[in-house]
């Protein structure tokens, strides 16, 4: 890549996006219907594949990020959705999933804790 000139090199990244995009695209259907199934480890596995490669473009898409962070919570893994939903906030502070399903993770860790630890 040393060698290639800036307009060989944007024409790469373009085509990386596009079949990323794709990629994405293929694994968040699947992670949907894991979910719509109650198949929540599979959900997150396919939709974690799909936020990597969405990471490798440093792209992010808030609605799949939520996703991730209510099977996050359907397992109940707290912390992990916590940090999903705050990632789905970040990408777009509009979406208002992200706002509800990191206020549920932060509510479950609290009910989780015996009550002299909560606060």
């Amino acid at each position: 890549e040393e060698n290639w000139t800036t307009e060989e090199v944007a024409t790469i990244k373009a085509a990386r996006q596009a079949m990323d995009t794709e990629a994405v695209a293929a694994h968040k259907a699947k992670g949907n219907g894991h979910f719509r199934q109650g198949q929540f480890a599979e959900a997150n596995a396919a939709y974690l594949k799909a936020i990597r490669l969405l990471d490798k473009g440093e792209m992010r898409d808030a609605k799949l990020l939520s996703n991730m962070a209510a099977s996050q919570l359907a397992i109940d893994k707290y912390v992990a959705a916590a940090m999903y939903a705050q990632k789905c906030m970040e990408a777009d502070p509009d979406w208002w999933k992200g706002w509800w399903y990191r206020g549920q993770a932060l509510m479950k860790m609290l009910r989780a804790k015996p009550p002299s630890t909560a606060m």
